[in-house]
């Protein structure tokens, strides 16, 4: 539930709020407050504190606060954690702490137990009250899911330091705990009246999975696999139980299905993400994406998996798919295969253009525009160690034969085989989905990784430190 735009527009410290945007924050503060006093009315021994950074001053955010957190033991530590986090680019929402304390009753001979939460949400990752609302119901959902944890000794899920209590969940643990948070906020909503609230997380959720959002992983966020189950389930609660509770209805219902998940299922999800992702990050339409998975893919998985986001987007997948480029659910022989064909295709078209006396320069240029289009997530056809040793051959040789050219090509493409490259642009993928940088050095230094693919990046350090003009490739 991101949106990059809406990231763009508001700046870290100094975000200029419009009339719009003004009203939605007062909106999302009464919200919270709304909610905080709703949940500590259903469970007296849970106090929630919500800071909202991303649409207002960070400092003004925390001291909005300031006196609610200091108030828990360590506060200090705990306000100084937040202004770290919070002072970061495209911070991500999160638990900042959770805290236990004991207070005393009939006269010190027994206590109670108190949970003590404090969570940080990015508020710029949402356009209006209503995905603010899921995010708001789906982290206090995981709160009270920590809390049973510990309560019910499940140590392998929660980790201890003092009166701290941190979740320790695994991959699969918390792409399972996403879910069910997702589940239990759009239950919730739903239970309000906000009809339709299961529906637009799974959309959102289907929306994030199938684009280039950066510290965001779809891996872990399935729910739309769910979202069947979750409505039909909702819609017998409903009809069984129309008067309960708001929150006692979306915890019955979260647990309902917890019955019903399946890790096999959640692989299936995570199985097409990789590969969706990976088309994502190549600048591919969503509709060509699921085109791909559906008409080019051998994975029953994946096919069913586009299948049922196209119908929850109600988008139509792209109908006939002619990639020249990289298709991330074609089998790996096609890829391969694919690959090869473009770069003799490259070679081929460059050697035709040559005059009889060669030039090494369109070699050299083709080379950058290959690094160029590898940083952009387009592997296929990525030959430009083997066209820079080309283009050096020519500088000591401009009689050198076309023979003798295919033989100095063959060589080095054979010496970065597709695999390496492959792994290459998912390391590169992996870099940009954290928010860094990369360039031309971030090629050098990943092949530098690998003592088979040492030669290649010395060749790329070559073409870097050249000085050559890309207004005309492939000449």
């Amino acid at each position: 539930m991101t949106s990059e735009n809406n990231k763009q527009a508001h700046k870290k410290n100094s975000p200029v709020l419009e009339d719009e945007e003004r009203a939605l924050l007062v909106s999302m503060k009464t919200l919270i407050n709304d909610a905080v006093q709703e949940f500590h009315e259903f469970n007296a021994a849970l106090n929630i504190t919500i800071v909202i950074g991303g649409r207002q001053d960070a400092d003004d955010a925390i001291i909005e606060k300031q006196s609610d957190i200091l108030a828990l033991p360590s506060g200090q530590d705990i306000q100084n954690t937040l202004r770290s986090r919070i002072s970061e680019d495209n911070f991500t929402s999160s638990l900042a702490a959770l805290v236990k304390t004991k207070h005393k009753k009939m006269m010190g001979l027994a206590h109670d137990t108190h949970h003590h939460a404090v969570l940080l949400i990015n508020a710029s990752n949402h356009l209006d009250i209503k995905s603010f609302a899921a995010e708001i119901y789906g982290s206090i959902w995981k709160v009270l899911s920590i809390i049973d944890d510990e309560k019910r000794g499940v140590e392998e899920c929660i980790a201890r330091n003092d009166n701290f209590i941190t979740a320790h969940w695994t991959e699969m643990q918390t792409a399972s705990r996403n879910v069910l948070a997702d589940i239990f906020a759009g239950s919730l909503l739903e239970a309000k009246g906000q009809m339709g609230a299961l529906k637009n997380i799974a959309k959102s959720r289907c929306l994030s999975s199938l684009k280039d959002l950066k510290n965001y992983d779809a891996r872990l966020n399935p729910f739309p696999i769910m979202l069947e189950t979750a409505q039909m389930v909702f819609k017998d609660f409903e009809a069984s139980s129309p008067n309960t509770n708001p929150i006692t209805q979306a915890l019955k219902i979260t647990s309902e299905v917890i019955e019903t998940m399946d890790e096999n299922t959640i692989l299936q999800w995570q199985n097409f993400i990789v590969s969706a992702q990976e088309m994502a990050w190549s600048g591919i339409s969503i509709a060509q994406l699921l085109g791909a998975a559906i008409y080019t893919s051998d994975s029953v998985y994946s096919r069913t998996s586009a299948y049922m986001i196209a119908d929850i987007l109600n988008t139509d997948p792209a109908p006939s798919l002619q990639f020249q480029g990289y298709n991330a659910f074609a089998d790996p022989d096609t890829q391969q295969r694919n690959h090869k064909i473009a770069c003799l295709d490259t070679i081929e078209y460059i050697e035709n253009r040559q005059l009889e006396r060669r030039n090494p320069n369109p070699f050299f240029k083709n080379a950058i525009h290959g690094c160029q289009y590898l940083l952009q997530g387009k592997p296929n056809g990525f030959c430009a160690p083997a066209l820079v040793a080309v283009g050096l051959s020519i500088e000591q040789n401009p009689e050198i034969t076309k023979e003798e050219v295919a033989n100095i090509f063959r060589s080095e493409t054979n010496a970065t085989p597709w695999e390496t490259i492959l792994n290459m642009h998912r390391d590169i993928i992996a870099l940009k989905k954290q928010d860094i940088d990369v360039d031309i050095k971030t090629i050098i230094e990943i092949l530098r990784q690998d003592e088979d693919t040492r030669d290649a990046a010395i060749l790329i350090k070559k073409l870097s430190d050249m000085d050559i003009s890309t207004t005309e490739p492939n000449q």
